[in-house]
């Protein structure tokens, strides 16, 4: 027994000691690619610090982000959760063969304001339109586990648009229940819709504008077939994963500038395929999420122009837009601080369509939202 003792007592000295060498001599990373976000550094002592607490819970969460094997770790736990019966982790819901985002009743009382002081800024000739896109927890509902919370985001939408006085306000609701058997309308690993999903809003505004789209046709390119998103990085799950598709409007083409300003343009591209071998995957539509970019289609057969107000659901579909204007012109308003929006559109002289396009969840944190106008 007494050796017993012995022979445990060595084997914990061992590990705990082989843990701590380990932690002080492997490589500490800023940036988790995995859960896609900037690791804890190491935090200034001080004795107003240690006193305070402040420098003692900094250093257990740096010691937390740089614990040796972590990823893996992270994924032994998530897999052990999931056996266990767990079906939310780190406010990701386990769905039935994805993974779905909790949203949280938004306060549309900023956007509403926002957007109405911009449509009464502008040309009143133009057309302006707002589309608001819902979550896979609303359109795949079926795939929810029993009894997870959820708001009703059909009633949201309506009740938001409903304050907003543009011309087109798309149903995208039943769009997407009517479209759910041609494709996956939302990635499995990730907040954001596919391109299929992007691309049937698409289809629906051009509908709404009463152009003839009859004969579009598409050239759909499968450009990576191991996107895991998001949601992926909250829980680390790698029994799922996503195939990227990119819808071309056949036949079109056009050159792509961006900046942080309309002085600052310069030639770009808008498709990055650098990012296909990164974790970020998603960031290859719109390289990355670019304050200010502007997509020119020659040959296009009139010389009407849109400007989309948007975050990153865009980034898949914008380019669309080039087979029926001759500019885009596509504004993040998170990033692009000057001019003011309105500004920039009553500049344009050949602007007919105004479209704003966020995900409903991008109303819950305001990022850009109070700068639409």
């Amino acid at each position: 027994m007494k050796l017993t003792k012995y022979i445990v007592s060595v084997f914990l000295c061992i590990t705990l000691l082989s843990g701590l060498f380990l932690f002080f001599v492997s490589e500490k990373k800023e940036f988790s690619e995995n859960e896609n976000r900037l690791l804890e550094k190491l935090p200034e002592f001080s004795f107003d610090a240690l006193e305070s607490g402040n420098y003692l819970l900094k250093l257990e969460e740096y010691m937390k982000d740089h614990l040796p094997a972590r990823d893996t770790l992270m994924k032994i736990k998530t897999k052990a959760q999931i056996i266990a019966g767990f079906k939310k982790i780190n406010g990701v819901y386990i769905g039935d063969g994805r993974l779905m985002q909790k949203v949280e009743m938004p306060d549309g009382a900023i956007f509403i304001e926002s957007t109405n002081r911009l449509f009464s800024k502008i040309d009143e000739d133009i057309t302006t339109a707002v589309i608001l896109v819902p979550t896979a927890s609303e359109i795949y509902k079926e795939a929810l586990p029993d009894f997870s919370p959820c708001i009703d985001e059909k009633r949201v939408i309506d009740d938001i648009l409903a304050e907003i006085d543009c011309d087109i306000k798309p149903d995208l609701i039943t769009a997407f229940n009517n479209a759910k058997d041609g494709g996956n309308l939302f990635y499995k690993t990730d907040h954001h819709w596919t391109a299929y999903g992007g691309t049937t809003a698409y289809r629906l505004y051009l509908e709404l504008c009463g152009k003839d789209i009859s004969d579009k046709a598409f050239d759909i390119t499968t450009v990576s077939e191991n996107f895991k998103g998001t949601l992926y990085s909250k829980v680390l799950d790698d029994s799922l994963n996503d195939t990227i598709e990119r819808y071309d409007v056949s036949g079109t083409s056009f050159k792509c500038e961006s900046g942080n300003s309309p002085d600052t343009l310069k030639e770009s591209d808008y498709f990055a395929s650098e990012y296909l071998s990164k974790k970020d995957k998603y960031a290859y539509f719109g390289n990355e999420n670019q304050p200010l970019i502007v997509l020119e289609n020659d040959k296009c057969e009139n010389d009407d122009e849109i400007v989309i107000i948007k975050d990153s659901f865009a980034n898949c579909i914008a380019p669309l837009f080039t087979s029926d204007y001759k500019k885009v012109h596509i504004i993040d308003t998170r990033y692009m601080k000057k001019p003011k929006v309105s500004e920039y559109i009553n500049f344009l002289p050949k602007v007919s369509d105004v479209l704003i396009l966020y995900g409903l969840d991008s109303l819950n944190s305001n990022s850009g939202i109070s700068r639409i106008s």
